[in-house]
């Protein structure tokens, strides 16, 4: 198991220009460019490592390896790489917005009954809006950073992001390393 944090909250100037306790809107999500491009270097590279792992280390029953990605909701820092890694595999951004706006749903439905300390459960005249504003900072994240282009700068190989695009691809189908 591997433990790679994308933020540091001993960083005072991140910690200021959050407007919560911690990182829970797209809007904030250049902040982590901004701060930690190494943090989120090591989490993609990390998964790049795992996507080229041969089927005899991880599975024997198995072409592909398991990864689980996750921060304490799933829906934002969880959330910035799996939509990184969806554009690689080809999704269309409208997909993984749709794909957010799912887990914003169930987030709030999950927090009826959860006794978060911070968050708790909006009825839809709250939580529409919230939603909102969430998936709209989302897809202008998505368009003004795509993964494609953010990688490479973040210091990842041509062949780094090959295995990424390769990592949510169905079994038996991955794609050809990238050229030089």
């Amino acid at each position: 198991m591997l433990q790679l944090p994308v933020e540091d909250f001993a960083v005072a100037d991140y910690v200021d220009a959050l407007d919560h306790p911690y990182l829970n809107h797209p809007k904030h999500y250049p902040l982590l460019l901004d701060h930690f491009p190494a943090e989120l270097a090591a989490v993609m590279r990390a998964l790049a490592r795992i996507a080229r792992l041969p089927a005899a280390q991880t599975s024997p029953d198995s072409p592909r390896p398991g990864v689980c990605i996750h921060c304490s909701a799933g829906r934002d820092r969880t959330g910035l790489v799996s939509a990184w890694l969806l554009q690689l595999a080809g999704v269309a951004d409208r997909d993984i917005i749709a794909d957010y706006r799912r887990s914003l749903d169930r987030v709030n439905e999950y927090h009826r009954t959860s006794g978060h300390p911070v968050e708790k459960y909006e009825p839809p005249a709250v939580f529409e809006p919230w939603a909102g504003s969430r998936t709209e900072a989302l897809a202008e994240f998505l368009a003004a950073h795509p993964a494609a282009e953010v990688l490479p700068r973040l210091g990842l190989t041509a062949h780094e992001v090959a295995a990424l695009a390769s990592l949510l691809a169905p079994r038996g189908s991955r794609p050809a390393p990238p050229a030089g």
